[in-house]
């Protein structure tokens, strides 16, 4: 069996720097946009894994 994902990191400052896209989708994944906005409070990052 082979495992294949694809992982992706958004870093502390691209997440600070596209705050206006969060307010557009935080009706849409408010979970997802409570995620992100830790990780700007905190200044880290968020690491998806698929």
């Amino acid at each position: 069996m082979t495992d294949d994902y694809e992982s992706e990191i958004v870093s502390y400052g691209v997440l600070k720097r596209e705050t206006q896209i969060w307010d557009k989708i935080k009706d849409i994944t408010p979970t997802f946009v409570d995620a992100i906005e830790k990780a700007i409070t905190y200044k880290t990052f968020i690491g998806l894994d698929f």
